[in-house]
């Protein structure tokens, strides 16, 4: 078939020079490339098309437009309208029907060319949609043990060729994951938090877990509408997806300029949230073995390793911290006397206890059995740290009611010594230290404190002076 000259009035009316391209379309392109006539009918088709199925024979006089996904017919007609106005051509992604039947998502690029006789053709090609390729490149990167901003990254700016980005806001923080360039108000993001307004298209989304589209962004809160106009677009579609872990599930969120994309943004966004899924799944596993490597499986609290851990990066900063060793008294008793399930449940009661005693940057710890260690960094003073120490210890005489319907009263023993900020410091002598000091606590009675360093024996109730703290 011999190739129509592209140039004249219809480049000259574009104003680009456009012969080059419409040329490699018409007859050297390696992509699928057919020609359609005034009628829409096919009038040519490479022989690239048996890729898909077809031989280009049996195309020949078929409409374009029934290989088209049902859902895609609305914009493909209004594609077809901006091509005749000679405002310029057009790439957008449709799905098309292959030979089998099965659809693929495909870029389709279509321009209006005249003929010799100045007959009106539209020549389009077939390439494979970026976000496709995309998508596999993401999956690679999850199997490789990536986490979701890594793996995900560049879904994004290759959504579309009209590039309406996406958006990821993970927790009711809103936390950004960067797929594309949309800035986060368009993700129902305000003032740094996750919109909440009931009805809005995001909360709507987050709740039902299925893709809600928006054709009409005047409807959408001032903040949003705002800057979908300020940056042309038109159409959006939004998403929740399951977040392990989190109180509210992930959102995706996507934007395009023409309203006819909506249905089209919600498929690619479904789509995403496949890979999103499995990104999160992947993140709340690792963070699992995670929690599972640095805490005691059974009361949560941080375990020895990880007390130490922290112990040995606040010596090493230089940090002061007060270290303390407490045991609970008469714990033995109610394992013989109730059973160890009952044990594990008072375990698990006052270790609850004890964690919301605890300042945000200060770390209680179960070494093991019924021994934990608390972690206090900066204390004021010796008193400030006993202070801490003895709300465990007023926590640990409230009444616990075990399964069996007993209400069972234990005491606490605590010794207690402080570390100054000397580079260095031993971890492990500064632990024994508070257990000598707990040792002796035990010495001096039940429910009581010692503070390393003074006489031996010596009882500590809460109105007692501490060594290194005012005496009033």
């Amino acid at each position: 078939m011999a190739a129509w000259d592209p140039v004249g009035g219809t480049a000259a009316r574009r104003g680009r020079p456009d012969d080059a391209l419409l040329a490699r379309v018409v007859i050297d392109d390696t992509a699928p490339a057919a020609i359609l006539d005034a009628d829409l009918r096919v009038v040519y088709a490479n022989e690239a098309f048996r890729r898909y199925g077809w031989e280009p024979e049996e195309l020949l006089g078929e409409h374009p437009f029934d290989w088209l996904h049902p859902d895609d017919l609305p914009r493909a007609a209004s594609t077809i309208g901006v091509l005749h106005t000679r405002v310029g051509d057009g790439t957008a992604p449709y799905r098309l029907r292959r030979r089998d039947g099965t659809y693929e998502m495909l870029d389709v690029a279509t321009v209006l060319i005249d003929g010799p006789d100045g007959t009106e053709y539209v020549a389009f090609s077939l390439r494979p949609n970026p976000f496709d390729r995309a998508r596999t490149r993401s999956f690679s990167a999850m199997v490789a043990g990536e986490g979701p901003e890594s793996s995900l990254e560049g879904l994004g700016d290759r959504f579309s060729p009209s590039r309406p980005g996406a958006l990821i806001a993970f927790d009711s923080g809103g936390r950004r994951l960067g797929l594309g360039w949309v800035p986060p108000v368009l993700g129902g993001i305000v003032d740094g938090r996750q919109d909440h307004t009931p009805g809005a298209p995001w909360t709507e989304a987050m709740e039902t877990l299925t893709p809600v589209t928006v054709t009409e962004p005047a409807r959408l809160p001032d903040p949003v509408r705002q800057a979908a106009q300020a940056r042309g677009l038109h159409a959006a579609a939004f998403i929740g997806s399951p977040d392990p872990g989190r109180p509210q599930p992930a959102l995706l969120a996507a934007w395009a300029p023409d309203p006819a994309m909506a249905d089209l943004l919600a498929v690619n966004l479904g789509d995403i949230e496949t890979l999103v899924r499995l990104a999160l799944d992947r993140r709340a596993s690792s963070e699992r073995l995670e929690h599972l490597a640095h805490h005691d499986a059974l009361t949560g609290l941080a375990n020895r390793a990880r007390f130490f851990t922290l112990l040995e990066t606040a010596l090493a900063d230089a940090v002061p911290v007060a270290v303390a060793y407490l045991d609970l008294d008469g714990f033995k008793g109610v394992n013989d006397r109730h059973g160890h399930a009952a044990g594990d449940h008072l375990l698990v009661e006052l270790a609850g206890r004890f964690g919301r005693e605890m300042r945000a940057d200060d770390v209680v710890a179960r070494l093991g059995g019924d021994e934990f260690a608390v972690l206090i960094h900066r204390p004021p003073d010796a008193g400030a740290a006993a202070a801490v120490v003895e709300r465990l210890l007023d926590a640990a005489r409230t009444p616990v009611l075990l399964p069996d319907g007993v209400a069972v009263t234990l005491a606490a023993s605590a010794g207690l010594t402080l570390a100054g900020a000397d580079r260095g410091a031993d971890p492990d002598a500064i632990v024994h230290e508070a257990d000598t000091a707990l040792y002796d606590a035990k010495r001096a009675g039940k429910g009581t404190l010692v503070v390393a360093g003074t006489a031996p024996g010596a009882r500590r109730r809460r109105d007692d002076p501490v060594a290194g703290s005012p005496s009033g």
